[in-house]
């Protein structure tokens, strides 16, 4: 019996010629399937790869614009102030100006009225 089941058993594990077919043709697609997917994936991973060093650059641009931002920043700050201490002197230097020649004027009034004096008391 034992040596009968066993062979009952090999017989049906026994596969026809048209079941082999089938299973090769269904491992030849799973292979082609799986195939494609790996190419797929090798595609993807090179993008993701470019991605990244696309990424690298831009950070690494973005931080050399925020230091020449950082820079315009500082040097329209000391055009503002030396802008201001500019101003500041003209103003000064306008108010200089009028009061010396208000100074003048008197000046040249006063020494007329004593020219005028010393020619009348002559």
């Amino acid at each position: 019996d034992e040596e009968g089941g066993e062979g009952e058993k090999a017989e049906a594990l026994q596969l026809t010629a048209e079941q082999q077919q089938l299973f090769a043709r269904e491992n030849e697609a799973l292979l082609n399937e799986l195939t494609c997917v790996a190419s797929d994936v090798a595609k993807i991973e090179k993008q993701v790869m470019d991605i990244s060093e696309l990424q690298e650059e831009f950070v690494g641009r973005v931080s050399e614009q925020a230091e020449e931002i950082d820079t315009i920043f500082k040097l329209q700050s000391e055009s503002n102030t030396k802008l201001k201490r500019g101003t500041n002197n003209m103003r000064d230097a306008t108010a200089d100006s009028s009061q010396f020649r208000v100074f003048i004027l008197v000046l040249l009034v006063t020494l007329s009225f004593a020219l005028l004096f010393i020619h009348w008391y002559d």
